[in-house]
């Protein structure tokens, strides 16, 4: 397996080729082309896995929904924008507790 993976460069535009069966549907899985930006992608997981705020709300405001565990230098980033997005769906703060080291 190693050796297969030696020459894999998983960046743009290398990364479009790949592509695999998904287990659950079985329709050839693939890049999502467009992207807003990667923190707030990263950011709006939490909720946007729930199809949030347009379905699903009752998991969307259920108390646990993601802990992050990370850098200072990606507070910015990732909180951030998960704080933000998700304030903006819900017109309330999503983070109830919050430790930082």
């Amino acid at each position: 397996m190693v050796n297969q993976l030696k020459y894999l460069d998983p960046h743009r535009p290398f990364v479009d080729e790949i592509t695999f069966p998904c287990p659950d549907c079985h329709t050839e899985a693939r890049r999502v082309p467009a992207g807003i930006d990667v923190w707030y992608d990263s950011g709006a997981m939490p909720f946007a896995q729930w199809g949030a705020p347009h379905q699903n709300l009752e998991e969307f405001e259920a108390p646990i929904r993601a802990v992050h565990c990370e850098a200072i230098d990606q507070t910015r980033g990732w909180f951030y924008s998960d704080e933000t997005v998700g304030t903006l769906c819900s017109n309330s703060p999503r983070t109830r507790r919050c430790v930082l080291g």
